[in-house]
C-alpha cells in the first residue's frame, strides 16, 4: 500500500506500528476467528526472516481490506436524518437577512449522471489531450446557475449543489454571511511586491450532486459519521462516483493598492478577523486556546483565486482532475468571472521529479500550466513547477494537499510529519507527490482513504474534537 513509514527505521517501525494496531481492526467477525487470525499473524510479523515478514505484512493488508469489506456490507438500512449541522461558526451573531444556510439535503440515492462538459474532451495516456479545454469545462459548470443566485446554492435553478458539514465548528470555523473558512493567509509580497501586509484568506467549497451522495452516505447518521461509506458499494475502493464535481472560491482582504491586478475582482461582505496579521495579540489568541476564535467584524474580501476538482475515471493513475484559475484584473471582460484565468491543470503529481530535475530540462507530464498566466505577480506555483494557486503552499501542490485526506487524517506537508526546522531533502519530500489511485489510502496506517476529500477529513475531525469538548464540559 502507498504511503510512508513512521519516524524510525521503516521496516521496524511499520512492524512495531502492526503490531500495536492490528487489534484494531475495524470489522464485525466473529471474536474468535479474528483472534486466530491477528494472532498468527503477530507471529509472522516477529519473524526475523524478511521474507516471512514481507509475507506478513502482505496478508495483514489484505486482511484489514478484507475487514473494511466486510464492515461496509453492514450499510445503513434505515434512512438517513438529513437537516441537523450546524451553518456557521456561532462566536458572532448574524444581523437580519445574514444568515448563511448549509445546504445540506443530500441525495439519499446516487443521482444519474449529467453529460459533463469536460467529457467532450478526449484522452490520451491518461490525460486531457487539450487541458486548457477541459479545465474551462470544469469552470463553465461550476459557475452555471451559481453566480444568478450569489451563491446560494440550494436555490440554483439548473442543478443542485451542497456544502460538507463540520466546517462551522473552531476559531477558522464558517462565517455567518457566506459561509466561509479561514485558510493560508498570505505573507507580504506573497501575492505581488506591492503587497506590504499580510491578508487574510477565506473560502468556501460546494460539491455536486454525485458528490453530496457519497458525503451523506458518510453523515447519514450525523451523531456517527462512517468514513468508510464514502462508496457504500463493497465490491469497490472507498471513493467518489463518477462525475463528482467540486468548486472553491478564495477570498482576499488585501486591497487593490497592494494587488493592483485585483482592481475590479468580485467582493462580498463577510464575518472575519478583526485583525490581518497573524502575530497580532488577537490573533494569537487563537494559538493559545483552538477553541477561542479571535475577534471578529464585518469586512470587505474580494475574489482572487478559483479552485475546480473533478471526478474522472479517464485519469488512470489517480481518477481526479484539478485545475486553478486566477483574477487577472487587467484582462477584458463585462464580469470578473470573465476575468478569470487558468493558472493550470493537473491529473497526477509527477513522482519522482524535483526541482533540480525540472532545472535539468525535465518536463512534467501530468501537469498543464498557461504560459500566459505566469507573469501574473504572486502566480508562484508548486514544488518543481507542479500546480498550485497564489494562495497555496509553494513547497506542495493541489493533489500533493489533497491525497493525504482520509481516516486518521494524515500530514499534507512533510514539514508537519517531521517537524524539520531546516529544509528536507527532496527524497523526503517526494513521498508527498505519489499518484495515489482514487479510494485508496495515502499512509498505510490510515483505516481509510477519503478520496482527496481535505474538507471532509476535517469536518470529521472537527466532529470528534467537538464532542470530546463536550464531553470534558460534562464531567
Amino acid at each position: 500500500m502507498v504511503g510512508y513509514s513512521p519516524a524510525g527505521g521503516p521496516a521496524e517501525s511499520s512492524i512495531k506500528y502492526l503490531l500495536n494496531s492490528i487489534k484494531e481492526i475495524p470489522v464485525k467477525v466473529q471474536e474468535s476467528r479474528k483472534l486466530q487470525v491477528l494472532s498468527w499473524l503477530r507471529i509472522m510479523l516477529r519473524n526475523h526472516y524478511p521474507m516471512i515478514r514481507t509475507v506478513a505484512l502482505a496478508l495483514f493488508v489484505a486482511f484489514a481490506a478484507w475487514a473494511v469489506v466486510v464492515e461496509r456490507s453492514l450499510a445503513q438500512t434505515s434512512p438517513c436524518s438529513r437537516g441537523t449541522f450546524a451553518s456557521f461558526n456561532t462566536e458572532s451573531t448574524p444581523g437580519e437577512n445574514q444568515a448563511f444556510e448549509l445546504s445540506q439535503d443530500y441525495p439519499d440515492s446516487l443521482p444519474p449522471e449529467e453529460n459533463y462538459p469536460w467529457m467532450a474532451v478526449s484522452f490520451e495516456n491518461g490525460g486531457p489531450t487539450d487541458p486548457s479545454a477541459y479545465i474551462e469545462a470544469m469552470l463553465e459548470y461550476g459557475l452555471e446557475g451559481n453566480i444568478d443566485v450569489n451563491w446560494v446554492v440550494q436555490n440554483n435553478s439548473i442543478r443542485p449543489w451542497y456544502h460538507i458539514p463540520w466546517m462551522d465548528y473552531g476559531p477558522s470555523g464558517r462565517e455567518f454571511m457566506h459561509g466561509l473558512t479561514h485558510e493560508l493567509d498570505a505573507e507580504p509580497e506573497q501575492l505581488g511586491p506591492d503587497q506590504t501586509k499580510p491578508a487574510q484568506t477565506w473560502a468556501v467549497s460546494i460539491i455536486n450532486d454525485r458528490g453530496a451522495f457519497a458525503i451523506g452516505q458518510v453523515w447519514c447518521d450525523p451523531t456517527d459519521p462512517k468514513p468508510n461509506m464514502l462508496n457504500p458499494n463493497q465490491d469497490e475502493p472507498n471513493w467518489f462516483p463518477d462525475g463528482a464535481a467540486q468548486i472553491k472560491l478564495l477570498f482576499t482582504t488585501a486591497t487593490d493598492d497592494q494587488v493592483p491586478w485585483l482592481s475590479g475582482t468580485f467582493e462580498w461582505e463577510a464575518d472575519i478577523y478583526v485583525d490581518d496579521d497573524s502575530n497580532s495579540p488577537s490573533r494569537k489568541k487563537k494559538l493559545k486556546d483552538p477553541n477561542a476564535s479571535p475577534p471578529r467584524t464585518i469586512r470587505t474580501v474580494r475574489l482572487l483565486q478559483v479552485d475546480v476538482a473533478v471526478r474522472d475515471s479517464r485519469v488512470i493513475e489517480t481518477g481526479w482532475a484539478f485545475g486553478t484559475f486566477i483574477y487577472d484584473g487587467n484582462l477584458e471582460g463585462k464580469t470578473p468571472w470573465d476575468r478569470l484565468t487558468p493558472v493550470g491543470l493537473m491529473w497526477g503529481n509527477d513522482p519522482g521529479i524535483t526541482p533540480a530535475m525540472v532545472r535539468d530540462g525535465f518536463k512534467l507530464r501530468q501537469s498543464w500550466i498557461n504560459d500566459s498566466a505566469r507573469d501574473i505577480p504572486g502566480n508562484h506555483l508548486g514544488w518543481a513547477g507542479r500546480l498550485a494557486g497564489p494562495l497555496d503552499n509553494a513547497a506542495s501542490s493541489c493533489m500533493s494537499c489533497h491525497m493525504a485526506a482520509g481516516v486518521t487524517s494524515r500530514p499534507i506537508l512533510p514539514e508537519i510529519q517531521f517537524k524539520e526546522p531546516r529544509p528536507l531533502l527532496a527524497e523526503m519530500r517526494l513521498n508527498w507527490f505519489q499518484n495515489v489511485p482514487a479510494g485508496v489510502p495515502f499512509a498505510y496506517d490510515q483505516e481509510t482513504s477519503l478520496d482527496y476529500s481535505l474538507q471532509l477529513d476535517i469536518g470529521i475531525d472537527r466532529f470528534h474534537i467537538a464532542n470530546k469538548d463536550r464531553d470534558q464540559l460534562s464531567d
